[in-house]
């Protein structure tokens, strides 16, 4: 029988900051109806996320013609070792063919696993982003000098990498000088 649920990595391992990528491919012998839901799983130390639209198309599966819905998915993860990334719900909606009334369909993943890696030489580092460039830039909106009791000053910090979401970003430091507030 064939499985409603399918899911593979791009690849086997990733290094620690980096994203991996998941796909989750929902099968159906007829058409697709409306949008699929994911109870991501939440694994400590590592974020999971959706991106992007799924791509449909059709796949021979076991001699018969079967409808494939590919969602992306992206991983981050800052622990090392073999990450297991658990079953998880989800729900679609298909129909017979191209007609009918749409049938939900209540599935679970299967588990998959992804090997961590650590970059040589980052021991000793705490949080780590793996990436092709990273652009970290200041702004000062009114720059920092002798100033009166109760004066503000306004710093941005914007942080770019190809290929990573904000969210896998370490927030910018709040440590100030003593005497000093630091409103985030």
């Amino acid at each position: 029988e064939v499985s409603p649920v399918a899911v593979h990595m791009a690849a086997p391992k990733a290094w620690i900051g980096q994203r991996a990528t998941m796909y989750v491919e929902l099968r159906a012998p007829g058409s697709f109806v409306g949008t699929a839901s994911f109870e991501l799983p939440q694994i400590p130390g590592t974020l999971l996320m959706k991106i992007g639209n799924p791509v449909v198309s059709s796949q021979d599966i076991e001699g018969a013609n079967w409808f494939v819905q590919t969602h992306e998915f992206s991983l981050f993860s800052q622990k090392e070792g073999v990450l297991e990334i658990p079953a998880f719900p989800v729900t679609f909606s298909r129909q017979e063919g191209f007609v009918g009334p749409a049938t939900e369909v209540q599935a679970k993943t299967p588990t998959a696993a992804i090997e961590i890696k650590r970059p040589p030489g980052s021991d000793g580092i705490g949080f780590l982003v793996t990436t092709e460039s990273l652009d970290i830039r200041e702004q000062w909106d009114q720059a920092p000098g002798p100033s009166q009791v109760g004066g503000m000053f306004k710093r941005t910090i914007t942080q770019r990498a190809p290929n990573l979401p904000g969210m896998a970003l370490a927030a910018a430091p709040a440590v100030v000088p003593e005497g000093i507030r630091a409103y985030p």
